[in-house]
């Protein structure tokens, strides 16, 4: 199944269609690499990362529609983070790298994040509070745990396949005027702009991306 039409009719309106889509077409192709160690993850690779993720969130019961955060600079690991909630209906939370401790606790306890994904570099920005909160917290550059409720290891946290209109991410705005405010974005908020960058910039298997 295409993803679109030459007429731009939107066939994936999911983050979850486009997922397995992607994946599943692409499976042996080059996804992300790492510019230091020549690391990169396939299509197929990055699917299972992302699917051993989502299990394990299940087993802390984590399920669609909790929240998770997001606190690192730009990775290819950032993605795997992503991938491993939206898929399946839970929502991301992303977290300016260069907020301040306050702010990222401001944000945290405002979306009700159950968890978070978060850098070395930025996890001195999670007070001890914080981190009692919170389910689990994983540390993105290894996805090893750094903290873990073992009172929440139920294994009946569960995903959902997403509707288009169901909620994907809210970024909070950097707050320059008072507290961050939370935009809240659909699945077919995404995908619609994934469409609008194929139409602006179209890309073959042979272009490379920097990001």
């Amino acid at each position: 199944m295409p993803i679109f039409s030459q007429s731009r009719e939107n066939y994936v309106t999911t983050l979850a269609k486009l997922f397995e889509y992607a994946t599943d077409n692409f499976a042996k192709r080059p996804l992300s690499r790492f510019v230091e160690g020549g690391q990169e993850y396939t299509y197929e690779s990055f699917k299972h990362k992302c699917l051993e993720l989502s299990h394990r969130f299940n087993r802390f019961g984590i399920s669609a529609r909790d929240k998770v955060a997001i606190l690192s600079g730009n990775m290819p690991n950032w993605t795997v983070a992503m991938f491993s909630c939206v898929p399946f209906g839970r929502v991301t939370v992303p977290i300016l790298p260069d907020s301040s401790a306050s702010e990222v606790t401001n944000i945290l306890n405002h979306s009700e994040c159950k968890a978070i994904f978060v850098s070395k570099k930025q996890l001195g920005k999670l007070s001890q509070e914080v981190i009692d909160k919170l389910t689990l917290v994983i540390d993105i550059e290894t996805f090893e745990l750094i903290k873990k409720d073992d009172k929440a290891f139920t294994c009946e946290g569960h995903g959902v396949d997403p509707q288009a209109d169901d909620l994907a991410s809210i970024i909070y705005t950097s707050g320059t005027s008072g507290k961050a405010k939370g935009v809240m974005l659909s699945h077919r908020n995404f995908c619609q702009n994934v469409i609008a960058a194929y139409h602006a910039q179209k890309a073959g298997k042979r272009d490379r991306w920097l990001s």
